[in-house]
């Protein structure tokens, strides 16, 4: 994964990167910011693809309706922020792109320490629990364990669920529409492990391989999740 890089920097190569993939030039992009009221000069256009600033969450709506509008396709905050590397958000907060790209694409806004950078996750790894729990929106302890549904006991299991998290977590969160530490307590409460080593164990245990095969136990368990979450 590339160094870290300020997030201005990234937002004004991708917007760049849009706008001369379609072969738009900044004075087209100049007139094009008219038609959404904020009038940017070709200079104005400049600096934003240059980076020089770090953009607000307002200038980053701007940029992705005037790219729209001028390309005719559609942007999204997340194709703005969007990073192999870590981003310099500010001095304290240094989170790798993919993590940012979630957030910006509506996901929770809640990370695991394996999202920062190595410099500021080293400093992550001596947290405590608590700071954890509070870091991912709940007061404490015993109010997350209430609202998961799990003995505040289990808040350490959770968390390593969410530090481990894969793509088919991400995938089966979002398909249930809630956020990773809620998923990780929901297939805490079902099979005390995730649903990435839970599929294994039934292939296994059914002696199932190939993507089909895998797909249909993931199916299962995503029903059993979703029951499990309306209880």
């Amino acid at each position: 994964m590339e160094s870290t890089q300020d997030l201005g920097r990234v937002v004004g190569a991708n917007a760049k990167r849009i706008r001369t993939a379609h072969g738009v030039t900044m004075e087209e992009m100049s007139s094009a910011s008219r038609g959404v009221g904020v009038r940017w000069t070709v200079q104005r256009v400049a600096g934003l693809e240059k980076g020089t600033r770090v953009p607000t969450v307002a200038t980053l709506i701007e940029l992705a309706l005037v790219l729209a509008r001028v390309t005719d396709t559609e942007v999204t905050l997340g194709d703005l922020v969007a990073h192999d590397g870590y981003l310099h958000l500010t001095d304290a907060l240094r989170v790798s792109g993919e993590a940012t790209e979630r957030v910006f694409r509506g996901g929770p806004v809640a990370f695991a320490p394996a999202d920062f950078a190595p410099d500021f996750s080293s400093h992550e790894s001596e947290w405590t629990e608590t700071d954890w729990v509070r870091s991912v929106g709940y007061a404490d302890r015993e109010q997350m364990g209430q609202e998961l549904g799990i003995d505040p006991n289990d808040i350490q299991q959770v968390w390593q669920l969410v530090d481990l998290a894969t793509s088919l977590d991400q995938r089966t969160a979002k398909n249930l529409g809630v956020d990773l530490v809620q998923l990780a307590a929901l297939s805490l409460r079902l099979w005390g492990r995730s649903i990435s080593d839970e599929r294994t164990a039934r292939a296994q245990e059914r002696g199932v391989e190939g993507v089909n095969a895998l797909g249909n136990v993931t199916k299962e368990l995503v029903a059993e999740l979703r029951q499990e979450a309306q209880r």
